[in-house]
Protein backbone atom coordinates (compact mmCIF):
# COMPACT_ATOMS: atom_id res chain seq x y z
CA UNK A 1 0.00 0.00 0.00
CA UNK A 2 1.52 3.54 -1.16
CA UNK A 3 2.00 5.94 1.56
CA UNK A 4 0.00 8.93 1.59
CA UNK A 5 2.00 12.23 1.14
CA UNK A 6 -0.55 14.42 2.09
CA UNK A 7 0.54 17.12 4.50
CA UNK A 8 -0.55 17.02 7.93
CA UNK A 9 -2.53 20.50 9.14
CA UNK A 10 -0.91 21.50 12.49
CA UNK A 11 -3.05 24.59 12.29
CA UNK A 12 -6.40 26.51 11.20
CA UNK A 13 -7.48 29.62 11.46
CA UNK A 14 -9.86 32.00 9.37
CA UNK A 15 -8.51 35.27 8.33
CA UNK A 16 -7.90 37.93 5.62
CA UNK A 17 -4.90 38.42 4.24
CA UNK A 18 -2.97 42.05 2.54
CA UNK A 19 -0.38 42.09 0.43
CA UNK A 20 1.65 45.53 -0.07
CA UNK A 21 2.14 45.98 -3.83
CA UNK A 22 1.85 49.11 -6.53
CA UNK A 23 -1.65 50.78 -7.22
CA UNK A 24 -3.53 49.36 -10.17
CA UNK A 25 -4.08 52.68 -11.62
CA UNK A 26 -1.32 54.52 -10.11
CA UNK A 27 2.11 52.45 -10.73
CA UNK A 28 4.60 54.37 -8.17
CA UNK A 29 2.19 54.26 -5.10
CA UNK A 30 2.32 51.11 -3.19
CA UNK A 31 -0.42 50.31 -1.16
CA UNK A 32 -2.07 47.11 0.94
CA UNK A 33 -4.62 44.62 -1.45
CA UNK A 34 -6.68 42.61 -0.05
CA UNK A 35 -5.51 38.86 -1.06
CA UNK A 36 -8.46 37.47 0.52
CA UNK A 37 -10.39 36.09 3.50
CA UNK A 38 -10.43 32.22 4.33
CA UNK A 39 -8.62 29.49 6.48
CA UNK A 40 -4.49 30.04 6.61
CA UNK A 41 -3.18 26.47 7.16
CA UNK A 42 0.07 25.32 8.58
CA UNK A 43 0.94 22.50 6.95
CA UNK A 44 3.36 19.60 7.70
CA UNK A 45 4.96 17.42 4.31
CA UNK A 46 5.26 14.20 5.82
CA UNK A 47 8.11 13.73 3.18
CA UNK A 48 10.81 16.41 4.11
CA UNK A 49 9.02 17.60 7.57
CA UNK A 50 9.19 21.18 6.14
CA UNK A 51 6.30 23.64 7.32
CA UNK A 52 4.66 25.87 4.87
CA UNK A 53 1.92 28.28 5.24
CA UNK A 54 -0.81 27.82 2.59
CA UNK A 55 -4.39 29.80 2.45
CA UNK A 56 -7.33 29.96 0.07
CA UNK A 57 -9.92 32.31 -0.54
CA UNK A 58 -13.35 30.95 0.54
CA UNK A 59 -15.66 29.88 -2.08
CA UNK A 60 -13.17 30.12 -4.94
CA UNK A 61 -10.61 28.38 -3.19
CA UNK A 62 -7.88 30.09 -5.19
CA UNK A 63 -4.77 30.07 -3.43
CA UNK A 64 -3.86 33.66 -1.67
CA UNK A 65 -0.43 32.57 0.40
CA UNK A 66 1.89 29.68 -0.47
CA UNK A 67 5.27 29.91 1.16
CA UNK A 68 7.66 27.74 3.39
CA UNK A 69 7.62 29.35 6.71
CA UNK A 70 11.95 29.63 6.42
CA UNK A 71 13.82 30.55 8.96
CA UNK A 72 14.85 34.15 8.65
CA UNK A 73 11.30 35.03 8.45
CA UNK A 74 10.19 37.50 11.14
CA UNK A 75 7.10 38.53 12.21
CA UNK A 76 6.33 41.70 13.73
CA UNK A 77 3.31 43.60 15.00
CA UNK A 78 1.31 45.64 12.36
CA UNK A 79 0.89 49.24 13.24
CA UNK A 80 0.16 48.50 17.22
CA UNK A 81 -2.43 45.92 16.39
CA UNK A 82 -2.61 42.77 18.59
CA UNK A 83 -4.53 40.95 15.68
CA UNK A 84 -2.49 41.63 12.74
CA UNK A 85 1.28 40.41 11.47
CA UNK A 86 3.37 41.34 8.86
CA UNK A 87 6.41 39.79 7.32
CA UNK A 88 8.11 39.03 3.76
CA UNK A 89 8.56 36.09 2.24
CA UNK A 90 9.12 34.31 -0.62
CA UNK A 91 5.67 33.62 -1.88
CA UNK A 92 4.42 31.19 -4.99
CA UNK A 93 0.60 31.69 -4.74
CA UNK A 94 0.60 33.16 -7.78
CA UNK A 95 2.59 30.30 -9.63
CA UNK A 96 5.73 32.61 -9.65
CA UNK A 97 8.76 32.72 -7.30
CA UNK A 98 8.89 36.31 -5.62
CA UNK A 99 10.08 38.08 -2.76
CA UNK A 100 6.44 39.59 -1.46
CA UNK A 101 5.15 41.64 1.81
CA UNK A 102 1.94 39.88 3.31
CA UNK A 103 0.48 41.02 6.09
CA UNK A 104 -2.98 38.87 8.09
CA UNK A 105 -5.86 39.79 10.83
CA UNK A 106 -7.67 37.91 12.42
CA UNK A 107 -11.21 39.25 12.73
CA UNK A 108 -13.46 39.62 15.84
CA UNK A 109 -16.49 37.77 15.77
CA UNK A 110 -16.16 35.65 12.87
CA UNK A 111 -14.21 33.00 14.25
CA UNK A 112 -16.67 32.95 17.36
CA UNK A 113 -19.32 30.12 16.99
CA UNK A 114 -22.85 31.24 16.26
CA UNK A 115 -25.17 28.81 18.21
CA UNK A 116 -27.47 30.19 20.18
CA UNK A 117 -28.31 29.00 23.51
CA UNK A 118 -29.76 26.24 25.15
CA UNK A 119 -32.84 27.22 27.28
CA UNK A 120 -33.26 25.65 30.86
CA UNK A 121 -34.58 22.53 31.31
CA UNK A 122 -38.69 22.86 31.27
CA UNK A 123 -38.62 26.56 30.47
CA UNK A 124 -39.02 27.87 26.93
CA UNK A 125 -38.60 31.54 26.54
CA UNK A 126 -40.33 33.78 24.06
CA UNK A 127 -37.85 34.97 21.72
CA UNK A 128 -38.00 38.76 23.55
CA UNK A 129 -37.38 37.07 27.06
CA UNK A 130 -34.60 34.84 26.01
CA UNK A 131 -31.04 35.75 27.29
CA UNK A 132 -28.60 37.55 25.39
CA UNK A 133 -25.83 35.02 24.00
CA UNK A 134 -22.30 36.42 24.37
CA UNK A 135 -20.01 34.74 22.85
CA UNK A 136 -16.85 33.00 24.66
CA UNK A 137 -13.51 34.86 25.60
CA UNK A 138 -11.22 31.73 24.60
CA UNK A 139 -10.44 30.05 22.15
CA UNK A 140 -12.02 32.09 19.62
CA UNK A 141 -11.40 35.78 20.65
CA UNK A 142 -9.40 37.58 17.62
CA UNK A 143 -6.12 37.99 19.82
CA UNK A 144 -5.97 34.54 21.11
CA UNK A 145 -5.92 33.74 17.19
CA UNK A 146 -3.32 35.86 16.34
CA UNK A 147 -0.94 35.19 19.30
CA UNK A 148 -1.94 31.22 18.20
CA UNK A 149 -0.77 32.00 14.83
CA UNK A 150 2.81 33.76 15.88
CA UNK A 151 3.42 30.79 18.20
CA UNK A 152 3.08 27.94 15.27
CA UNK A 153 4.96 30.72 13.17
CA UNK A 154 7.61 30.64 15.45
CA UNK A 155 7.43 26.52 15.83
CA UNK A 156 7.63 26.26 11.63
CA UNK A 157 10.69 28.09 11.74
CA UNK A 158 12.31 26.00 14.41
CA UNK A 159 11.34 23.37 12.51
CA UNK A 160 12.62 24.48 9.34
CA UNK A 161 15.94 24.86 10.34
CA UNK A 162 16.51 21.37 10.76
CA UNK A 163 13.80 20.02 7.90
CA UNK A 164 15.23 17.67 5.67
CA UNK A 165 16.87 19.51 2.52
CA UNK A 166 15.26 19.44 -0.91
CA UNK A 167 17.62 19.35 -4.15
CA UNK A 168 16.54 21.48 -7.26
CA UNK A 169 14.60 24.83 -7.00
CA UNK A 170 11.54 25.94 -8.65
CA UNK A 171 8.26 25.09 -6.29
CA UNK A 172 7.49 26.75 -3.16
CA UNK A 173 8.75 23.57 -0.86
CA UNK A 174 12.48 24.75 -2.70
CA UNK A 175 12.42 28.10 -2.25
CA UNK A 176 15.56 30.11 -1.28
CA UNK A 177 15.04 31.97 1.73
CA UNK A 178 13.82 35.60 1.13
CA UNK A 179 15.91 38.68 1.51
CA UNK A 180 14.32 41.14 4.21
CA UNK A 181 14.83 44.60 2.57
CA UNK A 182 12.22 47.12 3.11
CA UNK A 183 8.47 47.07 4.49
CA UNK A 184 5.83 48.55 4.32
CA UNK A 185 5.41 51.86 5.45
CA UNK A 186 3.25 51.57 9.17
CA UNK A 187 1.02 54.54 8.99
CA UNK A 188 0.01 53.01 5.43
CA UNK A 189 -0.71 49.73 7.04
CA UNK A 190 -2.46 51.04 10.10
CA UNK A 191 -5.10 52.92 7.72
CA UNK A 192 -5.84 49.71 5.18
CA UNK A 193 -5.81 46.60 7.66
CA UNK A 194 -7.37 48.75 10.89
CA UNK A 195 -11.17 47.98 10.54
CA UNK A 196 -12.01 49.38 14.31
CA UNK A 197 -14.46 51.95 12.75
CA UNK A 198 -16.05 49.52 10.33
CA UNK A 199 -16.52 47.08 13.20
CA UNK A 200 -18.02 49.84 14.91
CA UNK A 201 -20.02 51.04 12.16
Amino acid sequence: IARSLTPNTILRRRAKIFRWECDSWEKEKMMWKERGTGDVRFLKSKETGKVRLLMRREKTMKICANFDVAPSIELKENAGSDRAWTWQCSDFSDEELKVSTLAIRFANSESAPKAPPKAGYGSHPKPSQAPRWTPPLTPHRSDADASKFKEEFDKARETNKSAKPVEGAGSPAKAAEPAVTDEAPAAAAKEALSDEKKDAA
